[in-house]
């Protein structure tokens, strides 16, 4: 039997992945393996995902139209960068 000192514990082993399982029981998709062209690294946004869910949201948009929105979208999401809290308000981490 190993100790736990011996373990290898780290965020990845204690944070992600139980969050993920429990996500994923709960009826969230984990996708593992991104692809770089599907994937907005400044704002962690998946395009192809995204422009699916507006076409599905509204029926009569086509696929062109999803993706201007969702470019403007990312566009918007990197400009703004992240909310953070600070000292009981919301500030945008670009202040």
């Amino acid at each position: 039997m190993t100790s736990l000192m011996s373990r290898n514990f780290c965020e990845n082993t204690r944070v992600q992945v139980p969050a993920a399982y429990h996500l994923c029981r709960l009826g969230y998709k984990y996708y593992d393996r991104i692809a770089e062209e599907d994937f907005d690294a400044r704002t962690n946004i998946l395009v192809d995902k995204c422009a699916a869910a507006l076409m599905r949201l509204n029926p009569g948009m086509i696929d062109s139209e999803a993706r201007t929105k969702v470019a403007e979208l990312t566009a918007l999401a990197a400009a703004l960068g992240e909310l953070k809290m600070e000292n009981g308000k919301w500030k945008m981490e670009n202040d």
